[in-house]
């Protein structure tokens, strides 16, 4: 979620120790990517499991809601310390692409629970935004109406499923980098502990797939 600088050259890769992100950079890129993959996932399931859907979309919301709080804390961080440099393997259109990819990400991050919150102030019917037993969120100070309600609540899916688009997209790179050779682009954002944090991640992946998959083949189980 963090910006990528363009190659200053055919340099060598950059080495692993003191040419990574700051915690604190990989604190919010971590935060951001476990908490939109909880929310997706959340509407994901939610079709497959809709005898559970009350809490889910509550807890959807929830997730949502921090989602665009930690967004903005990383739109503020961004005048902050600068990306490490790229290795010089990495060519400046994929560098171009990469940039695209994570500044939209960024910037859906922010809109897509934005348009939710829109569409719930809008609702006639009353629809809480809450934090599962604290005070609940204000709604935004939006006139009711059923059809602008509506149509923010098409705009919420649609960005959402632009999300995940470009979530499989940015994965898609992570893993290529993944390779044996290609490691140091995903070293810069990897941080070496807690080790149990790549695991978390890479659960919370398989899951979201499946949530997707369920989804996308029309299965409900309950």
């Amino acid at each position: 979620m963090g910006d990528e600088s363009p190659p200053a050259g055919a340099g060598p890769p950059a080495a692993a120790g003191g040419r990574g992100y700051g915690a604190a950079a990989m604190a919010l890129h971590w935060a951001l990517a476990l908490l939109i993959l909880v929310a997706t996932g959340l509407a994901l399931f939610r079709e497959a499991f809709a005898s559970q859907g009350v809490w889910m979309i509550s807890a959807h919301k929830a997730t949502g809601l921090t989602v665009l709080v930690l967004a903005l804390a990383r739109l503020a961080w961004r005048p902050g310390p600068p990306p490490p440099p790229l290795a010089g393997e990495i060519g400046r259109r994929e560098a171009a692409v990469a940039r695209a990819v994570h500044h939209l990400l960024l910037g859906l991050a922010v809109l897509v629970p934005r348009a939710g919150w829109a569409f719930v102030s809008l609702a006639p019917d009353a629809r809480p935004l809450d934090y599962r037993g604290l005070a609940s969120v204000p709604e935004l100070p939006l006139a009711e109406e059923d059809s602008a309600s509506f149509a923010w609540h098409e705009a919420h899916e649609l960005l959402g499923f632009a999300l995940v688009g470009l979530l499989l997209v940015h994965l898609a790179g992570a893993l290529r980098h993944s390779l044996p050779g290609r490691e140091t682009l995903t070293e810069r954002m990897l941080p070496r502990r807690p080790r149990w944090l790549r695991r978390l991640v890479l659960f919370a992946l398989l899951l979201w797939l499946a949530g997707l998959a369920l989804d996308l083949a029309g299965i409900r189980l309950t």
